[in-house]
């Protein structure tokens, strides 16, 4: 086990550090209560030659602390079909989240795999029954509907390929040809850093899908500084919809080679 095939899965923006089970991993992507999301990598104790990621043991504990019980209902529901669509589990006793044991070769694949599924968990934050309705997904969702009809494919809440299972983009547009474009709306702080994970994984793969974030205003909320920087800087087209809808829905077609204004 080296730290180089550890940070080629999350192209080196990551610090690690050895632990007696294994590897304690620290990334630069950030939880809504601007912690830094981590995990561990544990070898296998039966098995040196396999290893698991774990989380903390905090997320779960945490999400219940802010009134959001996983425990029965719709939320319940909700967290078993995660679980198993990043094909990981919880520990009730130790509270933990963690991956099945896997080879020290499949550990390039799965690390941004359980780092995408630790972003996702924030989203349960997100049902408690105060959360008001926001309209700006809709709006957008709309805008893209009218400009890339008859033009292009156009899906919502949408994975880019069976490949890539583990990314649900808020919408896929596929030109008539080249390559389709994927594109995150900034409804939270997971959901950019999502968009970032998934720039990286396809650029590490090979793949020259571009990625687009639309954020509703300049300081989207629920959103860091931090995360929109790094968003900015890495992300093919970042733009903003509320007061300028057209240009910001534009900027997408421009990303597919579709020329002209709406």
């Amino acid at each position: 086990m080296t730290k180089q095939m550890i940070c080629d899965a999350l192209c080196g923006e990551l610090q690690m550090r050895e632990v007696p089970a294994g590897y304690a991993v620290h990334t630069p992507f950030a939880m809504q209560s601007g912690d830094n999301v981590g995990f561990y990598l544990v070898r296998n104790p039966s098995n040196s030659s396999q290893w698991r990621f774990e989380d903390s043991g905090l997320i779960i504990p945490i999400i219940e602390a802010n009134g959001v019980s996983l425990d029965s209902g719709m939320r319940s529901d909700a967290f078993a079909r995660l679980l198993d669509e990043y094909g990981a589990e919880f520990d009730d006793d130790t509270r933990e989240l963690h991956s099945e044991y896997m080879s020290e070769q499949d550990i390039i694949n799965d690390a941004p795999r359980f780092v995408s599924l630790l972003l996702r968990m924030q989203d349960f934050e997100l049902l408690h029954p105060d959360t008001v309705a926001n309209t700006f997904r809709e709006d957008v969702e709309n805008a893209i509907t009218q400009r890339f009809s008859n033009i292009a494919k156009v899906e919502f809440r949408a994975r880019l390929s069976d490949h890539w299972d583990n990314y649900v983009a808020d919408a896929i547009i596929q030109p008539s040809s080249g390559d389709a474009l994927v594109v995150y709306l900034a409804t939270s702080e997971s959901k950019v850093d999502e968009a970032v994970l998934m720039h990286w994984d396809l650029r590490a793969k090979g793949n020259k899908n571009p990625v687009a974030l639309i954020m509703e205003s300049t300081k989207p909320v629920n959103v860091s500084a931090r995360a929109l920087r790094r968003a900015m800087n890495r992300l093919e087209a970042v733009s903003v919809f509320r007061g300028d809808e057209g240009a910001a829905i534009d900027k997408l077609a421009s990303q597919i080679g579709i020329v002209g204004t709406s």
